[in-house]
């Protein structure tokens, strides 16, 4: 065998080697997103159950009700006991949504997406009880993950306000 056929055959080999390791990385890749998006439709499926289960949706009517009837309170101990209860249930509630988006179990967008509206809007009522709470636990990572998720949602609204408001003018424009 001559060198220059050698050399050639040693090409079209490690050419194909390299396909190979080229199509197994491509295959490793389909079943890594395969399995993100199986995880993220878990994650998603767990976030609608626990918010949209009709006890979550009476607590958050329950705690719209606080700020609807105009009855601040200053102190949290003010609260009748299942005013408290609504806060808590609220709290823990989007506390584990939130740090399923925080760690990526489910895209924080599609969240977002769909509750942001009440958790910008929950997150003044409860942070007074949420405050409350990390004093006397003497943990100020109580329900961090709900503050978390209400601070993104104010960004998320305002991009998404941002993003309305420029394709209303580039509509004005046409």
């Amino acid at each position: 065998m001559s060198t220059e056929l050698f050399n050639l055959l040693s090409i079209v080999i490690q050419l194909a080697t390299l396909m190979v390791v080229v199509m197994g990385v491509l295959a490793a890749l389909k079943q890594f997103r395969a399995a993100r998006h199986g995880t993220w439709t878990q994650g998603f499926t767990y976030c609608v159950n626990s918010l949209q289960s009709e006890a979550a949706r009476t607590s958050r009517r329950r705690v719209f009700e606080l700020r609807d009837k105009f009855r601040p309170y200053s102190n949290p101990i003010d609260l009748l006991q299942e005013e408290r209860d609504a806060i808590d249930e609220v709290c823990q509630a989007f506390d584990v949504v939130g740090m399923m988006a925080r760690w990526g179990m489910v895209p924080k967008e599609i969240i977002l997406d769909n509750w942001s509206d009440s958790l910008r809007r929950l997150w003044p009522i409860c942070e007074r009880r949420v405050i409350s709470e990390r004093e006397r636990r003497k943990a100020p990572e109580f329900w961090d993950d709900f503050q978390w998720l209400a601070i993104q949602a104010e960004a998320f609204d305002q991009n998404r306000t941002n993003k309305i408001k420029e394709m209303a003018s580039l509509q004005s424009m046409g």
